[in-house]
């Protein structure tokens, strides 16, 4: 389901949620996922964010939705003026920093590059390995988990 926001008729704002990423985060109640709050590049649409999360909780609530989560990267929040404490959310859960490997111009989730059965045995680190294998390392700068409770 999505929302959006025009000038004219152009789209300039949007709100989209799903189902969750994570089934186990769904636990003790029945959860959707806030999956993108976006705007043009460089527009500012003032109270464009309340406006839409308004809708998307009377939309929640119609169609038998006790809460909202969300998941922010860290490397996009905007620090000044946090849009999920603005509307309402609870700050649930916070990750640290997480590296990430690219080759080339291609990145991976370290989820996806961990050690094989075979290279524990080598008693190298994963770091070391992906080096061996041409990778090089970044470092994101966390995520945090936020929900919205729509019986309150």
């Amino acid at each position: 389901m999505a929302f959006g926001l025009f000038y004219n008729d152009t789209l300039v704002q949007v709100l989209s949620l799903g189902h969750l990423s994570r089934s186990h985060a769904g636990k003790g109640g029945n959860f959707i996922e806030l999956k993108r709050l976006a705007s043009l590049p460089n527009l500012i649409v003032v109270g464009g964010a309340s406006k839409l999360f308004a809708a998307a909780k009377k939309w929640s609530v119609e169609n038998g939705y006790t809460h909202i989560k969300s998941y922010c990267d860290m490397r996009w929040a905007n620090q000044l003026k946090p849009v999920y404490e603005t509307l309402g959310f609870e700050l649930v859960g916070e990750t640290k920093y997480t590296p990430h490997y690219f080759r080339g111009q291609k990145r991976y989730r370290n989820q996806t590059l961990r050690k094989t059965p075979t290279e524990r045995l080598t008693r190298k680190t994963e770091w070391e390995l992906r080096q061996e294998q041409g990778f090089d390392r970044i470092w994101d700068c966390g995520h945090r988990s936020y929900v919205y409770n729509l019986l309150d």
